[in-house]
């Protein structure tokens, strides 16, 4: 007798008129009480790959526990849609490994804290990420398994600036810490809000001084 390997299988995302990429989809433009009729297209059964690789360090040591993420890249007119996100946590030894991912072009993130955490104490909700995180960001093209990913975490950037309002229509409000400065990776650019966010590559807003200049750290590399 002989055997065959059975690879995972998923059904890909298809996007009317029958795409796999929401970049490529077309719009169904309807009016209130309008009804669209015979709109069929088909799933497309399609084998899934594994990406797999490890995070170090700066200093060399393995980035245990580091949070990775792999995000679909190209960009889309679905504005109340984020990308698919896949997670993973690095384990003891650096290593991660994401199963089942469709083929095409991803962005490959990952954080971690520059200090390890503490061990967890049952019972207790650790809050989100406190302190500066160390970045590590990729692209990786998926056509066929990918392993021996390597990853190196950095530290941190500081994005600083200055509010400045021009004009006469509208006028600058009296105290401008009350102004917020927020970074947006481009996949969040239109995300309604109330919408939760999954990505790891977030950075949280900065105040204004009095001043009207702003400072955001633990910014990662990035558009």
């Amino acid at each position: 007798e002989t055997s065959a390997t059975v690879r995972p299988f998923d059904y890909a995302p298809i996007y009317y008129p029958g795409v796999a990429a929401r970049a490529d989809a077309s719009p169904i433009t309807l009016v209130a009480g309008q009804e669209a009729a015979g709109l069929v297209f088909a799933l497309h059964r399609i084998t899934t790959l594994i990406v797999e690789g490890q995070i170090t360090r700066p200093d060399g040591q393995p980035g245990a526990s580091a949070r990775v993420q792999l995000t679909p890249t190209g960009s889309t007119d679905f504005a109340a849609e984020q990308q698919s996100i896949l997670s993973a946590t690095a384990g003891p030894d650096g290593t991660f490994r994401f199963r089942q991912v469709t083929p095409g072009s991803y962005t490959l993130f990952a954080r971690a804290p520059a200090q390890p955490a503490a061990p967890a104490t049952p019972g207790i909700v650790r809050p989100g990420p406190q302190g500066i995180q160390l970045w590590a960001t990729t692209m990786v093209s998926v056509a066929a398994d990918v392993s021996g990913h390597a990853l190196t975490l950095r530290p941190p950037m500081t994005l600083s600036g200055r509010v400045r309002f021009d004009g006469v229509e509208s006028k600058p409000p009296a105290n401008l810490t009350q102004l917020r400065v927020t970074l947006f990776p481009p996949g969040l650019r239109n995300v309604r809000s109330g919408v939760a966010i999954e990505t790891i590559a977030f950075v949280p807003p900065g105040t204004v001084r009095a001043g009207g200049t702003f400072g955001l750290t633990n910014v990662g590399p990035g558009p």
